[in-house]
């Protein structure tokens, strides 16, 4: 995973499963920035399409270059289609 500050290689320091997805936070050697991801199950892409929604709503600077427009299950499932 690259850091969304400064592009470089990130460490996982700590992952967690929960009920819905699995929790990972990172952390940047370079500039030292901790940011978090959700790993969603498949089952939850509906859960996974509000959340990118809501950080393109809110964070508009950042989601036009960093939030994908479609779920990575959705990705998945159009590539095993074809």
């Amino acid at each position: 995973m690259k850091c969304p500050l400064c592009n470089c290689a990130t460490h996982t320091i700590e992952t967690r499963a929960a009920q819905r997805y699995v929790r990972r936070r990172h952390k940047c050697p370079a500039c030292e920035h901790r940011f978090t991801t959700r790993e969603f199950y498949e089952e939850d892409t509906q859960l996974a399409k509000r959340i990118l929604k809501y950080f393109r709503q809110c964070f508009p600077e950042i989601s036009a270059e960093k939030l994908p427009e479609t779920t990575p299950f959705e990705e998945a499932r159009q590539s095993s289609e074809t």
